[in-house]
């Protein structure tokens, strides 16, 4: 019998076991394999505990924004030898590795050179979205390819892994398999579900004492084309399950596994109003005996596109919080985004919830490049105009994320040219964070982080709970170091075709 081990690698939230990982193992089951999971990220994470160590401390290295050394260095390096070897000795097959993002590049980089000196005869295979990441310079060169290129895997496989997996073990050179054209599944209904029975379930950081919560998918891609999110490059379409498909899944994971908290990984659980609608039918009419939870990324639309007591339901189905991108209090720059709704929708809606219980965190960041001074203003002025929601409960966090970070295949990416941005390079790359944009020239690196700080301020002023502000402010930090290196005026930057030509 085919023996696999299937590996996920930190960063990842530590609140839930992996999804991806539980998918591909409950494939290589079915399709006959010894199957063994290793989630080396909540691993990590239980080591920094035992050791009185800092488990986020480690974000500005995932995020490359320091270098690894001192303890970090001592710790991790352990830690990376000591699963390399554990898994080595159980001389498996096959080593599949899931890559979740691009904070994960640098754990699996040390991961997978250490395993190449002891994994004896295993096949080693990246897969995940960060396999398939590549750059604002060389968009045509791939995570996956340059770690097969190094020698430090074997094969890669990029976009979804359901069908791409069961392929590559029937040896067929597929979509996907190494190579960076990957083929979408179009029916989602059908695909193998993830099988937590590979995971301890009593390993994880949950966020909520106590009660085990799992990760639901029931759709992939997005409904919108927001211009600052890379989604549409991994997903170019949106498909998403059958409502009843979605319940039946919950059901399964509570009677199975006593699991009475869900996050659902859509980009938007509400993707599909007609879907959404019957899975909270299908979950109201099902008996509980014990009250069920579930969560996840949200999105506020038009008011008068929303159906009769549209809150009321999700409410009596078990919905209890949400993470809904408004990005900005400015209704300009949330329509220049790609957001059809205003702060005036935001606010019916806000009221709506608070109505039924139900619980918003705002995810929100600086610095759009068509950003002005006036819109900053905007911006600031939601705190105080929302702030009874903050008292209320019903906005119970907000998310203050990085300044605009222009993602490879983000639509902002396919603005460069018109609006004149040129970037910071580093190591032949370009800083997806450092630019400047020529048609926003007012708006510097310097006034980005001197928003974002105000931002804060005001946040703070009205007791409005920073989610991870410590962490938000690190990451703010290295930004500042960043630029202290590469100090402005505008001739430290260039266009993109500029810096290829040299």
């Amino acid at each position: 019998m085919t023996k696999t081990a299937i590996v996920s690698v930190p960063r990842l939230e530590p609140h839930r076991p992996p999804p991806g990982p539980a998918i591909i193992a409950n494939v290589c089951k079915k399709i006959g394999h010894q199957v063994d999971a290793y989630d080396l990220n909540i691993k990590f994470l239980n080591c920094c505990k035992e050791i009185g160590l800092d488990y986020y401390s480690f974000d500005a290295v995932w995020d490359e924004f320091s270098k690894l050394e001192g303890e970090q260095k001592n710790v991790l390096d352990k830690f990376v030898a000591h699963w390399a070897n554990t898994i080595a000795e159980k001389k498996y097959d096959y080593i599949l590795i899931s890559v979740f993002g691009s904070s994960c590049t640098v754990f699996n980089n040390l991961f997978v050179k250490q395993l190449q000196l002891v994994k004896g005869s295993a096949v080693i295979v990246a897969g995940g979205n960060a396999v398939h990441s590549t750059s604002l310079v060389d968009k045509d060169y791939c995570y996956g390819q340059k770690l097969q290129d190094q020698g430090l895997v074997d094969h890669y496989i990029t976009g979804e892994g359901e069908r791409a997996v069961v392929d590559f073990f029937a040896g067929i050179q597929g979509p996907g398999i190494d190579n960076n054209y990957p083929v979408q599944i179009d029916d989602i209904d059908n695909i193998p579900l993830p099988n937590y029975e590979f995971f301890n379930l009593d390993e994880y950081e949950y966020l909520y004492p106590g009660e085990r919560e799992v990760y639901i998918t029931g759709s992939r891609g997005c409904v919108r084309k927001c211009t600052y999110c890379d989604v549409e490059r991994f997903w170019p379409k949106f498909r998403y399950r059958s409502g009843q498909s979605i319940a039946d899944e919950i059901i399964e994971n509570y009677e199975r596994f006593g699991i009475t908290r869900f996050y659902f990984t859509d980009s938007l659980v509400n993707g599909s109003l007609k879907a959404f609608s019957a899975q909270c039918e299908a979950l109201t009419k099902y008996r509980f005996d014990r009250p069920i939870r579930w969560s996840g990324q949200f999105i506020f639309r038009d008011r008068r596109s929303l159906p009769r007591d549209h809150y009321e339901m999700i409410s009596q189905a078990g919905g209890d919080m949400f993470y809904v991108g408004i990005e900005t209090g400015s209704d300009r720059v949330r329509a220049e985004m790609g957001k059809k709704f205003t702060n005036d929708d935001i606010e019916y809606q806000l009221e709506e919830c608070s109505r039924f219980g139900i619980k918003i965190m705002p995810l929100m960041f600086t610095g759009y490049i068509t950003e002005t001074l006036a819109d900053h203003y905007d911006n600031l002025a939601i705190f105080p105009r929302w702030q009874r929601f903050v008292a209320d409960g019903t906005i119970n966090g907000v998310e203050l994320g990085s300044s605009l970070v222009i993602l490879p295949g983000a639509p902002v990416e396919r603005m460069i040219d018109s609006h004149g941005i040129e970037f910071v390079f580093e190591n032949g790359e370009a800083n997806p964070r450092l630019w400047w944009s020529a048609a926003n020239p007012e708006l510097t690196i310097t006034e980005r982080i001197r928003r974002k700080l105000e931002v804060h301020e005001t946040a703070i002023k009205y007791c409005w709970p920073v989610w991870r502000q410590q962490a938000r402010l690190n990451d703010l930090k290295q930004m500042i170091l960043q630029h202290n290196l590469h100090k402005e005026p505008s001739q430290k930057f260039f266009k993109i075709s500029q810096f290829k030509q040299t």
